[in-house]
């Protein structure tokens, strides 16, 4: 009887004081009107597919109903990192390229930026217009803080109707406004998307930041 009871008391005792596990870092985000999975991965700063892996509970994917509790993830126990496509990674190359030539710092890819970034191209895509300000989010000020994004200073260079990031690169290297974007010397991150499809056929867009002290 006694060594049952003291099996309970150590057995108590370690999962007390065991480690957080991975579902208990783990947080819950309830669906307002509007929400899709694609959505409430880019505010939470994760990707769709761990958001899908998190909620097996969801048979549908593309079917959420406003007050439903979604589990977010922990970015940090989960991400790996997210891959840049081939033409996001040639048009990162050619602007750390472009810095390395001017005697500057290369820019930090930034998982988050990156998220950011695409869904800024998506929403020039499938809204069909091509703006620093989106009809979703403001400007690029306001889209980093709804995202949770910490930034010193934000830039933003965006096009669309260039098929490769050879010629976009080429288009912002030759504007005035565009060029110091991707040169400034304060700036220390950035994320890079490209949509392909919609109106224009592709749809480019550089968020550049200089990090907040204290930040990541």
């Amino acid at each position: 009887m006694k060594r049952t009871i003291k099996y309970f008391i150590c057995l108590y005792l370690c999962l007390y004081y065991a480690p957080m596990s991975e579902a208990e870092a783990e947080t819950q985000y309830v669906v307002n009107r509007g929400d899709t999975l694609w959505k409430i991965a880019l505010i939470n700063g994760v990707e769709l597919k761990s958001i899908i892996q998190s909620n097996t509970q969801i048979l549908n994917p593309h079917l959420i109903f406003p007050g439903q509790k979604i589990t977010i993830p922990d970015l940090k126990r989960t991400e790996k990192g997210i891959s840049l496509s081939p033409s996001e990674r040639s048009l990162l190359e050619l602007t750390n390229s472009k810095r390395a030539n001017a005697g500057l710092k290369p820019l930090i890819v930034d998982d988050s930026l990156t998220i950011a970034a695409r869904q800024k191209a998506f929403d020039m895509m499938e809204k069909e217009y091509v703006s620093h300000i989106s009809p979703s989010y403001g400007d690029s000020t306001n889209m980093l803080k709804t995202f949770r994004i910490p930034f010193e200073k934000v830039q933003e260079n965006i096009g669309a109707g260039y098929s490769s990031p050879e010629k976009i690169f080429t288009l912002w290297m030759n504007s005035s406004d565009n060029q110091p974007k991707l040169l400034d010397k304060l700036s220390t991150h950035i994320g890079v998307g490209h949509a392909k499809g919609g109106l224009h056929g592709h749809y480019w867009t550089v968020l550049i930041i200089q990090r907040a002290e204290g930040g990541s």
